[in-house]
């Protein structure tokens, strides 16, 4: 049965520019970060598992930068949250040092080039970055839906014509899809409407192409002015949301 709040959701993504399981996935972890910041920042468990992972990952963090100045103007929450990170690391650092000859180098130095990597084995992350981890829980939700949707729904409903209509998904998300388990019907049907977002694609490629002749750079321009974006949020997905559905990865140690 298909979770009623996914329907909801998705068909406001598929109404948005772009690949909709690309939007729900950013909508979600925002949510997901604003949580963090506005319930959980003085939680101690969180502080744990964040300093273990060193934070978030590059995309994570500055996203979760991002949605604390759209909402606060202020960095109040993501102070709380790093301090026990940056707290992490300054220990770590002091253990290496007083592991291997004291903190300022004096004493029985480490032979060789053995000190850096050794410091670097120290420092390796404990745990993966927390957004991730909901993402990755995320994108398998949604992708799930979406499939037990369209098997027990068929392909004639508002949502699967919604999706018809919308930019379609990205590579990523679209081979997400292929993973479910899903009958050859769906898994065909999915496959045209990828390649018909994959034709529109081309066209407004090659016209963008042939507006930059000269011959052709008095004409109006139209929707294929940003069709050169597009293509990279169709074939990469969504700009600085990191797509864990084609790449699953677990804590390192």
């Amino acid at each position: 049965m298909t979770h009623t709040l996914f329907t909801a959701e998705f068909k406001q993504a598929c109404r948005e520019p772009g690949c909709p399981f690309c939007t729900l996935t950013q909508t979600d972890t925002e949510r997901y970060l604003r949580n963090l910041l506005y319930e959980y920042a003085l939680a101690p468990d969180i502080h744990a598992r964040l300093a273990d992972a060193h934070g978030f990952c590059n995309a994570h963090a500055w996203l979760l930068q991002r949605v604390e100045w759209a909402m606060e103007k202020d960095g109040m929450g993501t102070a709380l949250l790093y301090g026990s990170v940056v707290e992490r690391l300054r220990n770590d650092l002091t253990a290496c040092l007083e592991r291997n000859g004291g903190k300022r180098g004096h004493g029985k130095a480490v032979q060789g080039s053995a000190f850096a990597p050794a410091v670097r084995r120290h420092l390796q992350p404990e745990a993966d970055c927390l957004a991730c981890e909901h993402q990755a829980r995320m994108e398998q939700f949604s992708t799930h839906q979406m499939v037990e949707h369209l098997a027990e729904a068929g392909t004639d409903t508002d949502l699967a014509h919604l999706y018809r209509a919308s930019a379609g998904a990205c590579l990523p998300h679209f081979l997400a899809l292929l993973e479910q388990s899903l009958p050859d019907s769906v898994a065909r049907w999915l496959t045209e409407v990828q390649l018909e977002k994959a034709a529109r694609l081309r066209e407004d490629l090659d016209e963008y192409v042939r507006k930059h002749d000269v011959r052709y750079k008095h004409e109006p321009k139209g929707t294929e002015q940003d069709s050169w974006t597009r293509a990279i949020e169709q074939i990469a997905g969504r700009r600085e949301i990191p797509l864990y559905c084609s790449h699953k990865e677990g804590a390192r140690k």
